[in-house]
């Protein structure tokens, strides 16, 4: 491609990301982005940390600590204190996410999700060996369910394809709740629970903590996270609704 015709393709492509590349500026003007012109002559990234409110990462650093010591007391308390935390985790999921999505037709998404949570506790706990083959006769049975919520809903449909999405989703983290009763039922159940929960909730804490003091490394504007969300490399766009960080299209 000949010089002149990359330089109006590239000054295209900046236009069409101005509007973005704006926004996100806007909504985290307070937070430190890693930028070139942040480093000095050594290479070292020089950020001047301004005071902000990310209560966010402190709130989810303490939702992460309760998790994760209910669920390590439910282990050790035995089976049935295992089964009932897992239930209460699986309400508060239901709860938060259809609330967070916010979606069409909530009140039949919350009734299939809390029949599939019910339904997949119920069949873990009673086999007679812990396997989370039973699973897979919830996951089938609640696309069913999702066809016929859809067709329920009348003849002027919206947002259909997001909203079996959300709630498949939400289904199939409800299952993987349940797979904590399967571990606390086989051997050493209660030392295996306890150790995968404080691995992923040591991690969690931690994680939010560091970004809570400084958040970097910063590969993209409007991302409140620092090296914990280095997993997406086109440049996000800041929800403004909920606090969240999501990528652009293209």
């Amino acid at each position: 491609m000949p010089p002149r015709a990359l330089r109006q393709r590239l000054k295209e492509r900046q236009d069409d990301l101005a509007p973005l590349q704006s926004r996100a500026t806007d909504d985290t003007a307070e937070f430190p982005v890693l930028r070139p012109e942040s480093f000095d002559e050594a290479g070292t990234a020089a950020f001047a940390v301004q005071p902000a409110a990310r209560l966010d990462h402190l709130g989810a650093a303490v939702l992460a600590a309760a998790v994760t010591a209910l669920l390590v007391l439910a282990s050790t308390a035995g089976l049935a204190a295992m089964i009932g935390a897992v239930a209460v985790l699986q309400a508060v999921l239901i709860a938060g996410w259809l609330l967070a999505l916010d979606q069409p037709g909530v009140r039949g998404a919350a009734v299939i999700a809390a029949a599939s949570a019910a339904a997949a506790d119920a069949l873990l706990a009673a086999r007679d060996r812990p396997s989370l083959a039973a699973l897979l006769g919830v996951y089938g049975l609640a696309f069913v369910a999702l066809i016929v919520h859809q067709l329920l809903r009348g003849p002027v449909r919206e947002r259909v394809a997001s909203a079996m999405a959300g709630v498949a989703a939400l289904v199939i983290l409800l299952g993987a709740l349940g797979s904590f009763v399967v571990i606390r039922r086989g051997t050493d159940g209660d030392e295996l629970v306890v150790a995968a929960v404080l691995a992923i909730g040591v991690a969690l804490v931690v994680g939010h903590l560091v970004d809570l003091v400084v958040p970097v490394p910063r590969f993209a504007d409007g991302c409140r996270g620092g090296c914990r969300r280095c997993w997406s490399a086109r440049p996000p766009v800041r929800s403004r609704r909920y606090g969240g960080c999501t990528t652009s299209p293209g």
